[in-house]
């Protein structure tokens, strides 16, 4: 009975329990000793792959790429240094510049604190003069009349007969004090009427509060009356530049002043100009330039000769450091062109700022102007046209008309030789 049984069947699943034995036997066997000694030998037959091996099949160096950020980061620190170093050199020529204006505003202040203390001085010496006048008490002056009792009481007593009273005191002073009026002195005053002023007394007021004409001509002032009256030819014509050294940052006004306190008059200097650092230029007629040389001479004050206002030296902007020397001369000949038909156009003479231009558009050389400022000074400041007065009709009964003789015969045709007497 037990041959004839038939092996059990697992629910569930479509295998028997013999089937699963047989699988696991035939997975025994896989796992045999001497099939993973097989598998190790195959192992061992294959060569086993280095790790440069592995970086050539694949493709990636590590030492390139590195070497490839390092160069990009060395290239990123140099543009940022230098970036760095032009900030640097930017803000220290702005703090040099900020330094040298706050040490001439100083310088400033200090003179005008000076000025203010010496017109204080004077201030308090006028005030102390006039109450030194003030107090000195000054007599009235008293008029007599023939017809007045009482002005002439006061009258004798002042020149013959003694005063009595409070006036006899040493303290007393001239003063007298006015008596009552009465109202027959009001009806004699009314009667008479006003006074009428003298006329040299009138004019003597109308001439108090002018100015006399004795103040003495200066030797400028003469000499501009001469120049008026000499011959054009004998004196040089045009404009020039004389320039001067200029320590530090000064105003116009500041370089002005300094030069009436040498004696330059500064109706004489057309403009004064700044085109470098350093250096301050004089424009003046070509007239003018040796009296200013002379000047200048006695003071000790040396002149610069031949300066370049053009020249690619006198830029001093720190953006424009690395520009090359042709661009420099370009950028300082369009600063230069500017300047002069800036100045020319804010002179209060138009006629001055025509000449001037004009006058170095004919010369050549660094101080050249060009045909295009000088167009533009033309049009924005044209010549005035000369206004011609209407013809009246009127006018013309002036004139003397004459009408030629009508020819008769051959007699007057002859006469027409003959000079006519108009």
């Amino acid at each position: 009975m037990s041959s004839s049984r038939k092996p059990p069947v697992v629910r569930g699943s479509g295998t028997s329990v013999s089937d699963r034995r047989t699988r696991a036997t035939s997975r025994s066997r896989s796992t045999s000793p001497a099939s993973t000694r097989d598998r190790q030998l195959k192992q061992q037959q294959l060569p086993k792959p280095t790790w440069d091996d592995i970086i050539q099949s694949s493709g990636y160096d590590p030492l390139a790429t590195l070497q490839r950020r390092l160069d990009a980061q060395e290239v990123e620190m140099a543009n940022r240094f230098k970036l760095q170093n032009d900030q640097l050199i930017h803000f220290n020529s702005r703090l040099e510049a900020l330094l040298q204006e706050n040490e001439t505003l100083r310088q400033e202040l200090k003179d005008a604190h000076g000025e203010i203390e010496e017109l204080k001085k004077q201030d308090a010496a006028l005030t102390a003069q006039q109450q030194q006048q003030a107090s000195k008490p000054t007599p009235p002056k008293t008029t007599t009349t023939a017809s007045d009792p009482d002005s002439m009481q006061v009258e004798g007593s002042l020149l013959g007969q003694g005063p009595d009273g409070t006036h006899a005191s040493k303290y007393a002073h001239d003063f007298v004090p006015p008596k009552p009026t009465t109202f027959a002195q009001v009806a004699k005053s009314k009667l008479k009427g006003p006074p009428i002023p003298s006329r040299s007394k009138s004019r003597t007021r109308s001439t108090a509060g002018k100015k006399s004409n004795d103040t003495p001509i200066s030797a400028a002032t003469i000499e501009w009356a001469k120049r008026g009256f000499k011959d054009s030819k004998d004196e040089p014509t045009g404009y020039t530049f004389v320039y001067l050294k200029n320590q530090k940052r000064t105003k116009h006004s500041e370089v002005r002043r300094r030069l009436r306190i040498i004696g330059v008059p500064q109706a004489r200097v057309v403009d004064i100009q700044f085109p470098s650092k350093g250096v301050v230029g004089l424009l003046i007629h070509s007239s003018f330039e040796s009296i200013l040389v002379e000047l200048l001479t006695k003071a000790e004050i040396a002149i610069i000769n031949n300066f370049d206002p053009t020249a690619e030296t006198v830029i001093n902007d720190p953006a424009l450091e690395d520009l090359p020397d042709s661009e420099k001369k370009i950028h300082a000949t369009e600063v230069y062109q500017q300047r002069m038909l800036r100045m020319c156009l804010h002179l209060p003479q138009a006629h001055l700022g025509h000449s001037i231009l004009k006058f170095f558009h004919t010369q050549s050389g660094p101080h050249h102007i060009s045909k295009t400022n000088l167009d533009i000074f033309t049009k924005r400041k044209p010549a005035p046209k000369i206004q011609r007065k209407p013809r009246n009709e009127d006018d013309e009964e002036l004139f003397v008309k004459v009408t030629p003789p009508q020819h008769k015969n051959q007699e007057n045709q002859d006469n027409d030789d003959q000079p006519m007497e108009v």
